[in-house]
């Protein structure tokens, strides 16, 4: 009997991606025909506004390996790569954005390390997506997502890598905790996807302004303000203003000694 050919399922969240829908499609088939699996490329339209939903309908009916689902409104990204992972038929299923900011030729590596047998452990600290969380990961710590706790996991499972994307903010801001403490490269597990370099450019208010004024990018005339902003600050800026806070990193937890 002919052995069955392993098949990859590739989940891409969606919001407003009309203009990068097609460049993915394009960027990522070649690699998957590269990898001599089946595939699939499951987009889930997280209730876009544009026309998202017009140019998926359009890869949907050119390539049969393309599916499609939509949600009613926005449920945000975690909601539509949940939803993908329920209607994904692969033995593997892989996450990426739209906007490729993870190269699709690491799909090809990850496939790799899939094959030669690593578990995926998994945490969560949200009670009413576990029922789907053991359908995609190996282990599964059900505690709170903060530095204290992930970093004990961590020193426990001594895992060869993590993949701090798929967790959101909170995921970015805990895997720059952890590579700032020390705990990654106590443990030798290296951060894939985007370097810790890049997130924190990205992140970083200032740094993030800087970088796009040296690419030549234009922004909007701003200050950072560690307090209130005082009445010089708005003056020599002119009005109207636009206040922005800044997004708090996890609450320490009065038994967190890791810091």
């Amino acid at each position: 009997m002919e052995q069955k050919n392993k098949k990859i399922s590739v989940v891409v969240p969606c919001y407003n991606e009309e203009l990068t829908v097609d460049n993915f499609y394009e960027t990522c088939v070649p690699v998957l025909e590269k990898s001599g699996y089946d595939f699939e490329i499951i987009y889930v339209n997280d209730g876009s506004s544009d026309l998202t939903a017009q140019k998926l309908s359009a890869l949907a009916e050119k390539d049969k390996r393309v599916k499609v689902a939509s949600f009613s409104r926005n449920f945000g990204q975690q909601a539509a790569i949940i939803c993908g992972f329920e209607l994904a038929s692969g033995d593997a299923v892989l996450e990426a954005d739209c906007d490729l900011q993870d190269p699709p030729e690491l799909f090809l590596k990850l496939i790799e390390k899939w094959e030669e047998g690593y578990e995926v452990v998994l945490c969560n600290s949200n009670p009413a997506t576990i029922m789907t969380d053991t359908q995609i990961a190996d282990k599964v710590y059900m505690e709170p997502l903060t530095l204290e706790y992930v970093a004990r996991i961590i020193r426990y499972e001594r895992p060869d890598a993590i993949i701090p994307s798929i967790g959101g903010q909170t995921g970015l801001n805990l895997a720059m905790q952890l590579e700032k403490k020390g705990v990654l490269r106590e443990c030798r597990t290296e951060l894939l996807g985007t370097k810790s370099e890049s997130i924190e450019r990205a992140e970083d208010r200032d740094l993030f302004k800087k970088l796009c004024e040296e690419i030549g990018e234009p922004v909007c005339p701003s200050e950072i303000a560690h307090a209130p902003p005082r009445p010089p600050l708005l003056s020599a800026r002119g009005m109207p203003a636009c206040r922005r806070n800044r997004i708090p990193p996890p609450a320490r937890s009065r038994w967190d000694r890791s810091r």
